[in-house]
């Protein structure tokens, strides 16, 4: 493979318990699912964009919005036990062509914009990392966390814990909106001795997985 070839991977089931369906919702004028396809065409980074569903409504939907969906993903890998390491094999393997570089895109990450995907496969391209993930600031208070102990009592998560405000690590959580890999050389996992990170703003952040969170991102998405 002479150059970098980049797929861009949009997964999408129709099993959500708490949202039903929610890939095809109503979002701030369009169907949830079309945010993430529109972001991934307008980024201009990807060879081939593909819709993994299992289900026809979200695959008709995607079809609609120019998203390709070249195979149904079977219900062996649609359950809430499915891992998304499973989806990409799969994904992967029912492609006759092959890609260099993935970038899965959930569909629930709706305010995600296209200089996003640029920024983070720029940031991947530049630093030679295995994968990159986005992440968005944990709240400064998340480094003064504590958990229970099996006999009750309470310290803190963090070792070696420092007391300065001031000095509290910075932390970050997955915001579940870009993921990067190399297609050839991915087994399991984005989460490695050589991960980046690609960090964006609170309000792009939100992962739809209730109405609240449908709520909130149709607020932001439906600002001028």
């Amino acid at each position: 493979m002479n150059k970098n070839t980049y797929l861009g991977l949009i997964i999408a089931r129709g099993g959500s318990k708490g949202l039903p369906l929610k890939n095809v919702l109503p979002c701030a004028g369009k169907p949830l699912i079309n945010w993430t396809i529109e972001a991934a065409q307008s980024s201009n980074c990807f060879d081939r964009i593909i819709l993994s569903t299992d289900d026809e409504k979200i695959a008709n939907a995607a079809i609609s919005a120019g998203c390709e969906v070249p195979f149904i993903r079977p219900k062996s890998h649609a359950q809430d036990s499915s891992t998304v390491a499973e989806v990409i094999h799969h994904a992967l393997s029912c492609l006759k062509e092959k890609y260099s570089h993935l970038v899965l895109l959930q569909a629930t990450s709706p305010c995600r914009k296209p200089e996003h995907i640029q920024e983070a496969i720029e940031k991947y391209e530049k630093n030679s990392f295995d994968t990159l993930i986005s992440v968005c600031r944990a709240p400064e208070k998340a480094g003064w966390i504590l958990k229970e102990s099996d006999n009750g009592q309470v310290r803190f998560i963090l070792q070696n814990q420092i007391q300065q405000r001031q000095k509290l690590p910075r932390l970050y959580y997955p915001n579940g909106a870009i993921y990067i890999t190399d297609s050839l050389e991915f087994r399991d996992s984005f989460y490695g001795s050589n991960t980046g990170y690609y960090e964006m703003p609170q309000n792009d952040s939100i992962d739809v997985d209730t109405k609240e969170d449908l709520d909130q991102a149709q607020r932001i998405l439906a600002r001028p």
